[in-house]
């Protein structure tokens, strides 16, 4: 890994956090609304309770 360069780490961790987004988004059932779909994923890809905003 020393061996790249700055870029190239740079898009290995940009892809690696993609491809963690697309597991949390996957384990997240498709039936549940938007907004509980999107704090259920805050919640798993973050590891912190967010509050909905009113």
């Amino acid at each position: 890994m020393l061996e790249k360069t700055g870029e190239e780490r740079l898009v290995i961790g940009c892809r690696m956090t993609d491809a963690a987004r697309e597991l949390v988004w996957s384990g997240i059932p498709q039936d549940l609304p938007a907004s509980e779909r999107r704090q259920l994923f805050l919640e798993r890809f973050y590891g912190k309770s967010f509050s909905t905003a009113n």
